[in-house]
């Protein structure tokens, strides 16, 4: 029996490491990857790879940054998932942009799928760095904070969990829809 699994990568275009994945799968398994990127130049480079290494079939790509559409009021057509992920959520948004995000990456899950993405927490000296000089705004969030946003998201009822990074300044926020229990 074939099994069959979907997942969104956002930010996808500098993902090689999706490649490794894709042809290190077993011949039962069919995974089918939406990669979703606001940059059309990073996309394109990561369609040519994709199709030097015959693995187009299993990837679709969308020109878009999930985040950038709920706050704008777009919303994302794409199928439910079985797992969406943000490798590292960085610009900083509203709490209510922030709690738009999550209920519409809620509504593009299966359930008991999952959503991940990694949050950053740079010491004084890079954050002024990255804000001021650089000119690009990062959000940061305590774990408190984001507990906060998502009992205000359509993922209150489900499992949180914050899951430490290899080092001090980053970790991982995960998050399982769990499925409606039968009646």
């Amino acid at each position: 029996e074939r099994k069959h699994f979907t997942a969104a990568i956002m930010a996808s275009g500098s993902s090689p490491e999706l490649f490794g994945l894709l042809h290190g799968l077993d011949s039962t398994c069919h995974l089918h990857i939406t990669c979703l990127d606001p940059d059309l130049s990073a996309l394109s480079n990561f369609g040519q790879r994709a199709a030097r290494e015959k693995v187009t079939e299993q990837l679709t790509f969308v020109c878009d940054s999930a985040l950038e559409g709920s706050a704008k009021g777009r919303r994302m057509r794409l199928p439910s998932q079985d797992f969406i992920c943000a490798p590292v959520l960085t610009e900083r948004h509203s709490d209510a942009e922030m709690v738009r995000m999550l209920d519409e990456t809620h509504a593009n899950l299966l359930p008991d799928g999952q959503y991940a993405f990694g949050v950053m927490q740079l010491t004084p000296p890079a954050h002024f760095l990255a804000e001021f000089l650089l000119e690009w705004p990062v959000g940061q969030w305590t774990q408190d904070e984001l507990t906060a946003l998502v009992s205000h998201s359509a993922f209150a009822d489900d499992e949180l969990r914050f899951i430490p990074g290899k080092s001090e300044d980053h970790f991982l926020v995960s998050l399982r829809r769990i499925p409606p229990h039968a009646s």
